[in-house]
């Protein structure tokens, strides 16, 4: 797997990671918050609300107390109830609500002392599922019998207030918990889509310098003309081949081909026409060329051919020979027909040199006797040329 593919599945991992663990933090904090006001806050508030309640009901009940130990008659009796239903008409001082549903009293009859009817009374609601009730003992206090109950049945807004206040604090707070996660993963996305857009960027300029590499590579080691490979990229892999023909034991032929009277070509089709030629002379040597063997443009018209894993000088012949063979078709080209034959030189390693200089200028020396014995037609380098070598 490439480096450009290996960042881009971790940046979509991390995206998703990111995703999840911000889901994630957010969901445990609102269910602990959740969890932790239906279980502890609520019931506490509840506690406190019911516990104030039964405070203020017990004192509304003393002051009632009081007035049972005054009952002598009809008046007094009265007066109870004026209190009672007084009750009802207190409010709160900060919403306006009611704070008493309902108010019963219930008499009993055997230890209160005047027997009147219409001691017990029952008014408001007193049926609401929601109110707070307490019921609160009246007392003789001279023999401390119990004379009465008064239930007060309490309007919710005792706690209602206090946990609607709380509600929407902790509204506010899941709401500002939310915002904050919600802005901390849009600022990771941007975070992620800018980190993605400059590995893009990074990818396509690598991409870009490693094409313009391989074509400045391209230009500097192969002929453009005929994409074969150059004087210069020759030189270095005439060097390997001939370390590897050294450790094998192995002949390693040089083979320099010139085309026969290609100036003639240029001069009547054009040079244009010339260069065609050249393409197609490269794709004919090239197909007798094996797979190991090195064929390169030395320039101009000149070719350099570099078979090694020889075992006989008399290798190279079926080759060589392919290769004029292959010059007896003339070149379709547009607009002309061209006839054209190759002079061949060839010289062997290790006889005939020991490195890549000499065994080319033996080969260049071998083909310019081939012209000179009538053209389209190989010569090996021989002891005579050496000579000729020697004393030119």
């Amino acid at each position: 797997m490439s480096k450009s593919k290996t960042l881009q599945n971790f940046l979509t991992a991390m995206d998703l990671r990111s995703s999840l663990l911000f889901l994630s933090i957010g969901l445990v904090i609102i269910v602990l918050t959740l969890w932790n006001w239906h279980y502890d806050v609520k019931p506490r508030l509840i506690n406190e609300a019911q516990s104030n309640t039964r405070v203020l009901a017990a004192s509304y009940a003393n002051a009632i107390e009081s007035q049972f130990q005054k009952v002598n008659g009809q008046t007094d009796v009265s007066a109870i109830h004026n209190s009672v239903n007084e009750m009802l008409l207190l409010n709160d001082p900060s919403t306006g609500e009611n704070l008493y549903y309902g108010v019963s009293l219930e008499v009993d009859y055997d230890a209160f002392s005047a027997d009147y009817d219409v001691v017990n009374l029952s008014v408001g609601s007193t049926n609401c599922s929601d109110c707070i009730i307490t019921e609160n003992p009246i007392y003789n206090r001279a023999s401390g019998e119990l004379i009465a109950i008064l239930k007060i049945y309490a309007n919710p807004v005792f706690y209602q207030r206090m946990i609607n206040d709380i509600v929407n604090g902790i509204a506010v707070m899941l709401l500002g918990i939310i915002i904050v996660l919600v802005v901390a993963w849009i600022t990771s996305n941007r975070l992620m889509i800018r980190i993605r857009e400059r590995e893009r960027s990074l990818v396509y300029e690598v991409s870009e310098r490693k094409s313009a590499e391989d074509r400045l590579q391209k230009i500097a080691a192969y002929d453009q003309l005929t994409n074969l490979p150059n004087r210069y990229l020759l030189q270095a892999d005439f060097t390997r081949k001939l370390e590897e023909s050294s450790r094998s034991g192995k002949m390693l032929a040089t083979l320099f081909f010139d085309l026969d009277n290609f100036k003639d070509v240029n001069d009547i089709h054009g040079h244009e026409t010339g260069d065609l030629l050249l393409k197609q002379v490269a794709l004919r040597i090239a197909e007798v060329t094996r797979n190991y063997d090195l064929l390169a443009r030395f320039g101009g018209d000149e070719f350099v051919m570099i078979m090694s894993n020889l075992s006989e000088r008399s290798d190279v012949i079926p080759v060589v020979e392919k290769i004029i063979a292959g010059f007896k078709s003339p070149f379709e080209l547009p607009g002309a027909s061209v006839q054209v034959t190759t002079s061949v030189g060839i010289s062997i390693f290790p006889q005939d040199g020991n490195d890549p200089s000499d065994l080319l200028k033996n080969a260049d020396h071998a083909m310019y006797r081939a012209k000179a014995e009538g053209r389209n037609c190989y010569q090996f380098f021989n002891s005579e040329m050496n000579l000729e070598l020697q004393y030119s």
